[in-house]
């Protein structure tokens, strides 16, 4: 089975966003190379800075993979039920319009507010948790084990999209509060010794996700997912 993860990074404002957009376009990056996220190669994860509509295209008339896991970081809006976001300076496009041909995928959008401030931070590093417990220590699976795990639940999954939202409609998301806590959830559930051989899959991570941003903002931004294929995320370490 072939996968792929396209990040596509629209068009900033001004030199912070640009900043925060390849920053968090790169902590998705790591997430999904490192054994958590299923230990994708280099070659199967892409990033798209502020691509034309043409080269969008062509990508997704080539694309022949059976899972694609597609994310969105960037300006959005909603016109006529239709979610907007702006790939580059002057292109704009419906996002529901990428219309890859995966019988298996994720969309996560991943769109902010014009001025942004504070900006969260995910730890990515592999921390090893403490030994507490007494018992057998459980060493680190392999690059092999998290990717045989991963397709092993991507296999019992009927086709499908799941498309996940950062926020509402009628509502803004702001300083990244999906994006970090998305995936520093997964990376504690990753790094957590309980987890032992299990995979964490989008719905359940999503619902642990929309809890604590709408905790976060008191209710102003409350992320959204569409679909409910549970598609896995993110792979324990042990």
């Amino acid at each position: 089975m072939k996968r792929k993860v396209f990040i596509i990074v629209g068009h900033p404002h001004n030199n912070e966003q640009r900043d925060s957009f390849e920053k968090f376009s790169n902590y998705y990056r790591i997430f999904f190379n490192d054994i958590s996220g299923g230990a994708y190669e280099n070659e199967e994860i892409v990033i798209f800075n502020q691509p034309t509509v043409e080269i969008l295209k062509s990508e997704i008339n080539s694309s022949n993979e059976d899972f694609g896991i597609i994310i969105l970081i960037g300006h959005g809006a909603t016109k006529e039920n239709n979610q907007l976001f702006q790939i580059n300076k002057i292109e704009i496009i419906k996002a529901g319009q990428l219309d890859f041909n995966f019988k298996k995928q994720i969309i996560i959008l991943e769109s902010c507010r014009d001025e942004i401030t504070d900006i969260q931070t995910v730890d990515l590093s592999d921390k090893t948790p403490k030994f507490r417990d007494g018992g057998t220590y459980t060493n680190p699976i392999s690059r092999e084990k998290s990717k045989d795990l991963y397709f092993e639940q991507l296999n019992k999954c009927e086709d499908g999209l799941v498309i996940c939202l950062a926020c509402s409609r009628n509502e803004s998301a702001s300083n990244f509060y999906y994006s970090s806590t998305l995936l520093q959830i997964g990376k504690n559930w990753h790094l957590n010794r309980a987890n032992h051989s299990q995979i964490l899959k989008i719905n359940e991570l999503m619902f642990l996700t929309t809890i604590q941003v709408s905790n976060k903002t008191q209710n102003i931004q409350n992320p959204e997912m569409l679909g409910i294929k549970e598609f896995p995320f993110v792979v324990s370490k042990f």
